[in-house]
């Protein structure tokens, strides 16, 4: 399965990225950021529909989960009718290739107080404030592969990036909850981690904006930078 970074709504520049991969019969999974949600959506249609074609003639499939950019509401309810483009819920459960991958969409914005809400920002964009047990969502036995937007603090980056302090001036509680928001996914890996009896093998994630593996406990991290195509066998 191929694991791909945030593409911002660049879709033309995806599609001929994938053209140029020449993917046949793959798993295709956007870790979030795809950019739905910013232009009329007659003219996300025809860009979607595009790739859609290009996935049926190549027996391939896509799953997107949604980022800080991306409008949540499609990922409720799809307003596209699209055979092998599937927009993911938070906390959906699937069976890909013999491997169960748990993913969890959302992050905050930065910049959330220079955007305008609707149009290029909305408020429920963050991961969400509860975490639920993992048998509540799911009854198998064991989660491999959790896939998300956003990181848990034991992973990179450690730190917050210098930029962020230039929005602190107008947004006062940001840093409190860039924090807050990936303690949650810490405890997220920890109700996995319990629900396994051992950690999960991998973590695929985007929103950084580069290309880092790095190891906690006996799990892989791996974030996928923007454009960025990652395998995993």
């Amino acid at each position: 399965m191929i694991f791909i970074g945030d593409i911002h709504g660049q879709f033309q520049i995806f599609l001929d990225l994938l053209k140029s991969k020449k993917y046949q019969s793959e798993t295709l999974i956007q870790v979030g950021d795809f950019g739905v949600g910013f232009y009329p959506i007659d003219q996300e249609y025809h860009h979607l529909n595009k790739i859609n074609s290009w996935l049926i003639k190549n027996n391939n499939f896509l799953y997107v989960i949604r980022g800080n950019h991306d409008n949540p509401n499609y990922f409720i309810e799809s307003p596209f009718q699209l055979s092998n483009i599937q927009f993911l819920n938070d906390f959906d459960v699937l069976t890909i290739e013999d491997k169960t991958i748990l993913f969890v969409g959302g992050a905050i914005s930065i910049d959330r107080k220079m955007r305008r809400e609707g149009v290029d920002y909305w408020k429920d964009e963050e991961l969400p404030h509860i975490i639920p047990d993992i048998s509540q969502i799911y009854d198998g036995t064991s989660i491999d592969i959790v896939c998300t937007h956003n990181c848990p603090t034991y992973t990179w980056p450690t730190e917050l990036s210098p930029i962020i302090h230039k929005f602190v001036t107008y947004d006062k509680t940001l840093i409190r909850d860039l924090i807050d928001e990936r303690k949650r996914l810490d405890l997220l890996y920890e109700k996995i981690k319990d629900f396994n009896s051992y950690d999960p093998k991998h973590w695929v994630y985007g929103h950084m904006h580069k290309t880092i593996q790095t190891m906690f406990g006996n799990t892989t991290f791996q974030c996928c930078g923007i454009n960025h195509f990652y395998e995993l066998n």
